[in-house]
């Protein structure tokens, strides 16, 4: 298990007590359920029987010393309606979903690295293999995927392949940021359950069919471009670290993109631009 019914619940823990760096704070509630759900994934995807606490699904931030520490907590299932909630409700039922799809059980062939700021899981189940990363440090860093085999890896949460032929190309993580890689795709996750797209784009420039994809300056001061985009009408949307959408509008494209950023706050942003036919995910760096 990830937290014991005798010890404090780790949403309480991470809202009073969370570390941060800059603008990040784990003290911030949507922040802090993103942290529950990267430890969601290194305790559902490892073989074995789980146990998981009242509401625990939902961010449960009510203490054990409520009413006693063995005293009756309140029930709320009001969490059900908050959409953040949701989200790590949704993010652990659909892990579940996926160690039964892969076949994870305690024949499986399974390692793990739990200690340090950077965790790494694979688990080699019958119908698939599985590696996840999380980086549970308050501050960027690229991490080496270290995947145990070449070949086409999807990204779980956005269905995005990458034929990988350097196993141990390094990946952008951002603060919180975890990601599960599947050998085969996944159909029917749903949207937006993390606040990322697929990381195999690291900065600026997309690898494989798209490596004639451009995107420039990186950090950016004013003005952000993005070249080789296929022409078409896309949703265009930036988001910061704790998911929250900053900017969003439809706009057409030729075959690149220029985009004021001038009055983001210096950080690090995700860009999606999102077509009929196409999707694209970028991160870059705001400077001052």
């Amino acid at each position: 298990y990830m937290e014991s019914h005798d010890e404090e619940r780790q949403m309480y823990d991470a809202l009073q007590y969370g570390n941060g760096d800059g603008d990040y704070s784990v003290k911030d509630k949507t922040t802090a359920l993103n942290r529950i759900k990267a430890a969601s994934v290194f305790l559902y995807l490892m073989p074995g029987p789980k146990m998981l606490w009242q509401f625990g699904e939902l961010g449960y931030d009510v203490s054990i010393e409520e009413n006693g520490r063995t005293g009756e907590k309140p029930v709320l299932w009001g969490y059900y309606n908050e959409t953040e909630r949701k989200k790590l409700y949704d993010v652990i039922s659909d892990l579940i979903r996926l160690r039964n799809l892969a076949g994870i059980d305690t024949t499986s062939s399974f390692v793990w690295s739990p200690e340090g700021e950077v965790k790494r899981l694979a688990a080699a189940g019958a119908d698939m293999t599985i590696v996840a990363i999380g980086n549970f440090g308050v501050t960027s860093r690229m991490i080496p995927a270290n995947f145990p085999a070449g070949g086409v890896w999807y990204d779980y949460f956005s269905g995005e392949g990458f034929d990988i032929t350097d196993t141990g190309k390094e990946l952008f993580f951002a603060p919180g940021e975890f990601h599960i890689y599947t050998t085969k795709k996944v159909d029917g996750v749903p949207d937006g359950l993390v606040p990322w797209g697929a990381n195999f784009v690291i900065t600026d420039l997309q690898e494989g069919a798209d490596a004639r994809l451009l995107l420039y300056p990186n950090p950016a001061e004013n003005m952000l471009k993005i070249h080789g985009l296929n022409a078409g009408e896309y949703q265009l949307t930036i988001n910061d670290l704790h998911g929250r959408t900053l900017f969003k509008k439809r706009t057409g494209i030729k075959d690149r993109l220029e985009i004021s950023v001038d009055k983001l706050p210096e950080g690090i942003y995700m860009l999606m631009l999102t077509g009929k036919d196409k999707k694209y995910n970028f991160k870059f760096i705001k400077a001052n």
